[in-house]
């Protein structure tokens, strides 16, 4: 049974680090109420009294469902409410010890930690496949970003020519490694959104027949993609927040 002490302190911990991003966002209880209701799609659902009672330490605990309304709300991980920030020493275990945010992270991602059962040991290898897909991904979108800046240089530059061949390189590198883990993750059944258009991008064309006219036509396509999603957020975000 859960220690009713240790499961006040942990829900006081996340509150401190709900308050925290809340506040650098200018949000008051009530703006952030609306911002959980437009989560779930009901108004009225996060009442402010009840978020009030959480970030005055009066709430017993918080709910795993919460966590993730809260996290979407913000425009932050869950990993962020979990992982002692700020004014954070630690999260508090049923121990009674407190964890320091560079173990809550390898605890909440299975990083720098060893399984002992064979079937943990499967779960763990899986999260760092994703892990470095993730990463892998990340790394692909910067590159191809910096390639279509690339192009903004004078054409003629040798050192500018230089830089293309060497991005175009790592792209396919990068591409490669994207791709097999792609089939990796779907031999193991993970989900990915097949809809994302770098995913899209990677799985519909082979590293090795990029050329530097594909790569640039493909990445003026995804700076494009990108600023356009950043400006209906942008438009979005100024509705629902006007009344802070």
């Amino acid at each position: 049974m859960v220690d009713g002490d240790w499961e006040n302190d942990f829900t006081r911990a996340v509150a401190r680090n709900l308050a925290a991003l809340r506040e650098a966002q200018g949000l008051t209880i009530e703006a952030f109420a609306r911002r959980c209701d437009e989560v779930v799609g009901v108004d009225g659902r996060f009442k402010p009294n009840t978020l009030q009672a959480l970030f005055s330490g009066k709430r017993k605990g918080v709910t795993a469902t919460e966590l993730f309304v809260f996290a979407e709300a913000l425009h932050v991980p869950i990993l962020a409410l979990l992982i002692p920030m700020g004014g954070n020493r630690g999260m508090p275990l049923p121990s009674g010890s407190m964890e320091s945010a560079q173990m809550m992270w390898q605890r909440l991602t299975g990083y720098g930690m060893t399984a002992a059962e064979d079937e943990a040991k499967l779960v763990y290898y899986e999260l760092h496949e994703l892990a470095e897909f993730v990463s892998d991904l990340s790394d692909l979108r910067s590159q191809i970003i910096s390639f279509f800046y690339s192009d903004t240089e004078p054409g003629g530059s040798i050192q500018v020519l230089a830089t293309r061949g060497v991005l175009l390189e790592q792209v396919r590198s990068l591409m490669k490694s994207c791709r097999e883990a792609l089939r990796s993750l779907e031999r193991s059944g993970i989900s990915f959104d097949r809809h994302d258009p770098l995913i899209a991008w990677c799985l519909a064309h082979r590293p090795e027949l990029l050329t530097e006219d594909g790569l640039l036509h493909y990445s003026k396509a995804l700076v494009e993609y990108y600023a356009s999603q950043q400006a209906e957020g942008v438009e979005g975000g100024t509705a629902a927040d006007a009344d802070r």
